[in-house]
């Protein structure tokens, strides 16, 4: 892993609600050609944390490993580096979930405490492609202990959407730069909808993501306004969607969008402000979100009741992940166990709750699971003493 030297504190406890709105102004006013650089010393400095790092997943000669895109210590930005992922607590979150370390992550990584015995605590988010497809981390770890998961969270995540979309228009741009041949390869190759405009919203180019969705084709699209087709039904939001990007280079949204047979659909559009031909251009990513919004919906429902089963049970209910980690630890288990359930999250259970001298057998009991889906306690209620 990466590492530096410094030392700062962490988030403060009475910092407000203004640190979104903080945020918000940062993301709002990044600049185009280092959005990247930019956005690393910003997550970084908010967060009150000593390292920042913004590093796209590669194979580095058959190891999974992370090439740092944007890297800073103590304010500073640092040259790009690789590292593996193996033993590292990225490799925990990787094409996962947010990974928040409150503490003590070198003893649960023995890497990071060999690179730099000071860090104390790390959070991340993953980057991911619309299929779900790693594409990197956004990372911050501290020489102090970590309070307040959910700011972390939700802050990463904000951070981590931008990130997302600067690394497509930045793909989306080298593919622009190449041979004409090659452009309209690349360009029509995507799964997301692309949509080229000139800064007065006159569609130039729209691949055939975009003619799936919306229903029209491209000559029907190429050379008329933006608004008199793809945003027809939504002029006023069209209107301020291509004023802002226009205005801070960047702008996304969720929105309702009109097919030519007059159905909708629910989009996310994101647009960025790029270079075509020697002249600025408009270019919009749109994804056609329904289906995934009412998942995600449906999962929440779920989750929901999930959490308020297991908030209220009077037994204790501690759930773990395939590697031992601790991914829920409920009331009843934090006054059984004197911890507190963010002390515990991503935790080793085993180290945690369970005696000694039975850890050889629980660890065998787990494999067994694993590999069989079979063990003495499975399906049953049980009452250790």
């Amino acid at each position: 892993m990466v590492t530096g030297e410094s030392s700062s504190e962490n988030v403060r406890e009475d910092v407000g609600d203004d640190i979104f709105l903080r945020a918000a102004r940062i993301l709002s006013s990044l600049s185009l050609e280092d959005a990247l650089d930019d956005l690393i010393l910003a997550v970084t400095e908010l967060l009150d944390c000593q390292i920042g790092i913004l590093g796209a997943y590669v194979d580095s000669g058959g190891v999974p490993s992370i090439e740092t895109t944007a890297f800073c210590i103590n304010g500073r930005l640092q040259s790009s580096e690789t590292y593996p992922l193996a033993g590292t607590p990225c490799d925990t979150v990787i094409g996962r979930d947010f990974g928040f370390y409150p503490d003590k992550v070198g003893y649960l990584f023995p890497k990071v405490a060999q690179a730099n015995q000071r860090i104390e605590g790390y959070a991340a988010y993953p980057l991911v492609d619309r299929t779900g497809r790693p594409l990197g981390i956004l990372t911050v770890m501290s020489y102090s202990r970590l309070t307040d998961r959910d700011r972390f969270e939700t802050l990463l995540r904000l951070f981590a959407d931008r990130a997302i979309a600067e690394l497509e228009r930045k793909a989306a741009a080298d593919a622009l730069r190449v041979s004409r041949d090659q452009y309209q390869a690349v360009f029509d190759a995507s799964m997301d909808g692309l949509v080229l405009l000139k800064t007065d919203g006159t569609i130039v180019d729209a691949n055939q993501a975009i003619e799936q969705m919306y229903l029209f084709s491209r000559s029907e699209l190429r050379g008329r306004p933006v608004l008199d087709v793809l945003a027809r039904n939504r002029r006023d939001a069209g209107e301020q969607f291509l004023a802002n990007v226009l205005r801070i280079g960047y702008a996304e949204t969720t929105d309702i969008a009109t097919r030519a047979d007059g159905t909708t659909f629910k989009v996310e559009p994101r647009a960025v402000l790029m270079d075509y031909e020697g002249e600025t251009h408009v270019l919009a990513i749109v994804r056609d979100v329904t289906q995934s919004m009412a998942r995600d919906q449906a999962l929440r429902d779920s989750e929901s009741l999930l959490r308020a089963t297991v908030e209220a049970g009077l037994d204790c209910i501690i759930v773990m992940d395939a590697e031992g980690r601790i991914i829920e630890f409920n009331p009843a288990a934090e006054r059984c166990f004197g911890y507190t359930r963010e002390a515990v999250i991503n935790r080793d259970l085993a180290s945690l709750v369970i005696p000694p001298r039975f850890r050889a057998a629980h660890q065998e009991g787990l494999e067994r699971f694993l590999a069989d889906g079979t063990g003495p306690y499975i399906g049953q209620r049980s009452e250790q003493i």
